[in-house]
């Protein structure tokens, strides 16, 4: 019982994580389809993981827990991604000053 207390409470910090990444890449130049894109899919995990025990029942209800894990492991991916294109961006951002500095000098 505890283990599932473990697991629920890492989900709910992942989900939060999601959705707070997906903030910030809508006020991201660059990122914002990509923030609503986690947004959304951050929401589908969320409705998917509330209804998964209304879906299938009895001994096919493991075809939802499969699916509900590769929608999970998909929203990693995307918080991934959008963690790849936004470092990308803040060292673009950061040459762009550095260049500036030497031109003054």
């Amino acid at each position: 019982m505890r283990a599932v207390h473990i697991i629920s409470w890492i989900a709910r910090v992942a989900l939060m994580v999601t959705l707070v990444l997906g903030m910030v890449a809508v006020f991201t130049r660059g990122l914002r389809l990509l923030g609503v894109g986690s947004i959304v899919y951050a929401l589908i995990v969320l409705a998917f993981g509330l209804t998964q025990d209304m879906i299938l029942e009895g001994n096919l209800y493991w075809l939802t827990q499969a699916a509900h894990l590769l929608v999970g492991i998909g929203a990693m991916a995307l918080v991934l991604v959008i963690d790849k294109r936004y470092r990308r961006l803040w060292l673009a951002g950061r040459e762009k000053k550095r260049e500036g500095k030497l031109k003054i000098v």
